[in-house]
Formats: C-alpha cells, structure tokens, sequence
C-alpha cells in the first residue's frame, strides 16, 4: 500500500510540475509577443528593421 501511495504521490507532482512548465512556457511566449508588438507599433524604423 505505501508502495502504491508512493507511485501515485510521485505520478501527481510530475503532472502538476509538467503543468506548471507549460503555463510558465505560455506567459514566456505571451510576453515575448507583447515585447514585439509594442515595438512594432512605435515609430521606430530602425528598431522594428532589427526585429524582423
């Protein structure tokens, strides 16, 4: 039973963390989009040159 609970216990922080991996993956990507398009939209040719 300990054994069991053990497996389980383990198998639960896994998905958790690999959730968590993810959602700080999205907020990465949603930022770095962000960051892109608030530059883009500035009246900066030389720096929207840069980016794309």
């Amino acid at each position: 039973a300990d054994r069991n609970r053990a497996r389980v216990e383990e198998n639960f922080l896994k998905q958790t963390h690999a959730q968590r991996q993810e959602a700080a993956q999205t907020r990465r990507e949603e930022k770095k989009r962000a960051e892109k398009e608030r530059i883009m939209n500035e009246e900066d040719p030389e720096r929207q040159r840069r980016l794309e």
